[in-house]
């Protein structure tokens, strides 16, 4: 297991962080953020941002991680903006491909007459399968 997936699961566990937030933790060394303001940035993304169960908090984390990473600033930096788009393209398909979406209420919910629950076994299983995916991407 790779030290970022066991600290990322440290960390979820502890109940102290959201999904999103625990991956910019444990990418932290990465990034030219301080923490508070990293912390504040991902705070909304919980339960399908805001608890509305849309798209899963650990792929807009992915996202924001790779763009922090591999973006551009401006609109004419076509091969940064091609190298980008490959890779959150082909990191959302390999998720989809697992999961068959990337909303958090169909991925937490087991059956369709329930509503999800958050801060899971099943989120614990998504925060290590994404940190499994993003040491490819980052």
């Amino acid at each position: 297991m790779s030290s970022r997936k066991e600290e990322a699961l440290e960390l979820f566990k502890s109940g102290k962080y959201n999904c999103a937030q625990t991956l910019f933790l444990v990418y932290y060394d990465e990034l030219d953020i301080d923490k508070e303001t990293l912390l504040k940035l991902t705070s909304g993304f919980e339960g399908g941002i805001c608890k509305l169960g849309e798209t899963c908090g650990l792929i807009n984390s992915s996202v924001m991680l790779l763009g922090l990473k591999y973006g551009y600033t401006e609109m004419n930096e076509i091969d940064a903006k091609e190298k980008l788009r490959k890779k959150v393209r082909r990191l959302i398909k390999e998720f989809k491909d697992d999961h068959k979406s990337i909303n958090c209420r169909d991925l937490l919910t087991e059956d369709k007459e329930c509503t999800y629950k958050m801060h899971s076994r099943k989120c614990e299983d998504l925060v290590s399968e994404v940190c499994d995916i993003l040491e490819e991407y980052m």
